[in-house]
C-alpha cells in the first residue's frame, strides 16, 4: 500500500502538483484528525443506536464551527506551528474563508488534534489499552524515549522522524477508513 501511495503522489506530483499539495498537506492533518475521527463517532454513533453518541459529533462539529464565528486579531507566535503554516494559508483558499485569522485555523487544527488523540485514548474497549503485552507496552515506551531524545539532540530530526511515524499511521489507517465510510453509507453492515 506505502509504495502504492508513493507512486500515486509522484505522478500527481509530476502532472498536477496543486492536487499532491493539497492531499500531502490535508491528508494528515485536517482529513485524518478531523473529518476521519468525526466518520469513526458517526459509525460509532450507528452501532450503538444512543443518542448521545449521536449529540457527541454534533458537538464536535460545533465546537470546531466556533472557530470561525469571529475574527481575532492575534497571531501565534510558537515555532512548532511552522508545519501547519501551509496547511492553513490551504485552508483559507480552499474554503474562501479570506475573513478567518490565522489564529482561528490554528485554533481549530490544535482543537482537531487534541480531541482527535483524547478520543481515541479514551476507547478502551475498542483499542484495548488494558489487554496490551507488557513485551509491546515496553516497546511502545522504549520508542517514546527514543523520540523525546532525538527531539533532544536535533529538533528538526526528531520532527521528521516523527512525521514519517505519523504519516505512516495514516496510510495504515486507509483500509478502517474506507470501512468506515461504507458503514456510513450503509454499503456494509458494521462489525
Amino acid at each position: 500500500m506505502a509504495v502504492v501511495a508513493t507512486a500515486i503522489m509522484l505522478l500527481l506530483i509530476t502532472f498536477s502538483p496543486k492536487t499532491a499539495l493539497i492531499i500531502a498537506l490535508l491528508l494528515p492533518t485536517v482529513l485524518h484528525v478531523f473529518v476521519f475521527t468525526a466518520a469513526f463517532m458517526w459509525a460509532g454513533a450507528m452501532r450503538s443506536g444512543k443518542t448521545v453518541a449521536y449529540w457527541s459529533v454534533i458537538i464536535l462539529v460545533l465546537c470546531a464551527a466556533t472557530f470561525l464565528t469571529r475574527a481575532r486579531d492575534v497571531s501565534p507566535h510558537l515555532a512548532g506551528i511552522l508545519f501547519f503554516k501551509p496547511v492553513v494559508a490551504l485552508l483559507k483558499d480552499m474554503l474562501s474563508i479570506s475573513n478567518a485569522t490565522e489564529t482561528q485555523l490554528f485554533g481549530f487544527l490544535s482543537f482537531a488534534y487534541t480531541y482527535h488523540y483524547l478520543n481515541w485514548f479514551s476507547k478502551v474497549e475498542v483499542i484495548r489499552w488494558d489487554r496490551i503485552p507488557k513485551q509491546r507496552m515496553y516497546a511502545i515506551v522504549l520508542i517514546y524515549i527514543a523520540a523525546i531524545g532525538i527531539y533532544a539532540i536535533s529538533y528538526t530530526l526528531g520532527f521528521l522522524i516523527l512525521l514519517f511515524l505519523a504519516d505512516l499511521h495514516v496510510l495504515l489507517e486507509f483500509p478502517l477508513n474506507m470501512r468506515t465510510f461504507a458503514t456510513i453509507a450503509g454499503s456494509k453492515a458494521p462489525r
